[in-house]
């Protein structure tokens, strides 16, 4: 058992943050819509992943075409985990962006034993870019049992 302070008061359980790093190339990037990316694997049946949080790195070659579409982190089977990354003055720049990415105050619905990958939610793929280009991601999660727990457990 790992002891964890918050904001006071102590509380007894478990520390299970993962990192999964994930590096997209420009050929991947360029056809995410029709091909998502997969960033942390499934967990197995009786476990769900939640995700924490997104690092991403864009080292830019050159820029993007990105129109109105986005990026999105879901669940393989199509749940979304987080709001919309916006492209919009991260791919669409000449120069390298820095971008973190987490799920917003409230409540995340994990989904069983499913994948969590990224996606292009826009309507066409993104254009332009650079061979050279590469998005760096990190996805920090955690993963919890999907069956009934007593406290202690």
């Amino acid at each position: 058992m790992t002891i964890i302070e918050d904001g006071g008061s102590v509380i007894e359980g478990r520390s299970n943050i993962l990192n999964a790093d994930v590096q997209i190339t420009n050929a991947q990037l360029l056809a995410i819509r029709a091909t998502p990316i997969n960033l942390v694997p499934a967990p197995g049946a009786g476990k769900a992943i939640v995700v924490l949080g997104a690092q991403l790195y864009f080292d830019s070659a050159g820029a993007y075409t990105v129109g109105t579409n986005d990026l999105q982190l879901e669940y393989a089977s199509g749940a979304d985990i987080a709001a919309l990354i916006e492209t919009v003055g991260f791919l669409d720049q000449a120069t390298d962006q820095a971008r973190y990415h987490a799920p917003a105050a409230g409540t995340q619905t994990p989904v069983a034993n499913s994948a969590v990958r990224l996606i292009n939610s826009g309507a066409s793929e993104f254009t332009g870019g650079n061979a050279a280009n590469t998005l760096s991601v990190r996805v920090l999660y955690t993963i919890v049992d999907m069956a009934p727990f007593k406290p202690n457990d």
